[in-house]
Formats: structure tokens, sequence, C-alpha cells
């Protein structure tokens, strides 16, 4: 990875780190997981909704929660 790569990935985390997007849950909630990132240790839950539409399912965003 050259530097640049590396100040951009930097860069795009610190970002991230501020104002996360998707955070928090769907409403209303069909399909829920837990787990636990192995890197840091944190609780992530994740949880999405489905949407019926022309007889398929759409997949909602997505959103997540930390406990560290």
């Amino acid at each position: 990875m050259t530097t640049n790569q590396s100040q951009v990935q930097q860069q795009v985390t610190l970002t991230l780190t501020k104002k996360p997007e998707n955070k928090g849950k769907t409403n209303p909630v069909h399909r829920q997981h837990q787990g636990e990132k192995p890197c840091c240790g944190d609780m992530v839950e994740l949880t999405l909704t489905l949407d019926k539409i022309n007889k398929c399912l759409k997949l909602q965003p997505t959103t997540f929660q930390t406990t560290s």
C-alpha cells in the first residue's frame, strides 16, 4: 500500500469513527444477529428489515450497534 493510499484509508476510518453510517436499529426488525468483533472484542448487533416489493424481498439498510 502506498503512502497516499494509507493516508486516504486513515482519513476514511477517522471520518466513519466520528460519524458512523447506519448506526442504530431498523424498525421493524425482521432479522438480527449479535456477535463479537475479534480484532477488539466489541459486541456488535446487526439488524435488518425485509420489504416485499413486486413479489421479491428487498433488503432495507442494515444498521448496527456496538458495545465496547
